[in-house]
């Protein structure tokens, strides 16, 4: 009986799957981390943003602090309803704030000596987002805050853009 090329294909692709899974697992019992290591670089791409918001897309200079903070003011200008801000922020996949840990000290007081704390942000959670996208090694954030007045509607804007690398 005669077989057909297609049986020795799926053979063949079965023999080679099989050694990958033999090979990825003989590497993570010889270097666990760094097998961890190498499937988040693989990953990092399907699993996360690679490129910045569309908000600042086909504009320059958002990168400085200053320029990001104008082009959202000509983007929200003051009045505008911050509901709206943060439905168009959202829907650009803009996330909320992780909230600071729970022993965070106000800005202008001093920590307690001898404990560790951190500074709580300048801003109301509330009312910020963040965008993170990368390539590895580098990551690179964008931090939009807004403050509102008695009926809802912005009353000053400002955003950050923050990158580092490994």
């Amino acid at each position: 009986m005669k077989r057909s090329w297609s049986f020795w294909v799926v053979r063949i692709g079965l023999g080679i799957v099989s050694f990958f899974v033999l090979l990825c697992v003989a590497a993570f019992i010889w270097n666990p981390e760094g097998v961890i290591l190498l499937a988040g670089v693989i990953l990092q791409p399907l699993l996360s943003n690679t490129h910045p918001p569309p908000i600042v897309n086909g504009t320059s200079g958002w990168q400085d602090e200053g320029e990001l903070t104008r082009m959202l003011q000509r983007k929200f200008p003051a009045g505008t309803e911050a509901a709206v801000v943060k439905a168009e922020l959202v829907g650009q996949g803009f996330k909320p704030l992780t909230p600071p840990p729970e022993k965070c000290v106000p800005r202008g007081e001093t920590a307690p000596v001898g404990r560790i704390v951190y500074p709580c942000p300048p801003y109301d959670l509330d009312k910020a987002l963040e965008y993170k996208w990368s390539n590895f090694p580098c990551g690179d954030t964008i931090l939009i805050w807004w403050k509102t007045g008695e009926n809802g509607a912005i009353t000053q804007i400002g955003g950050y853009h923050g990158s580092g690398c490994l």
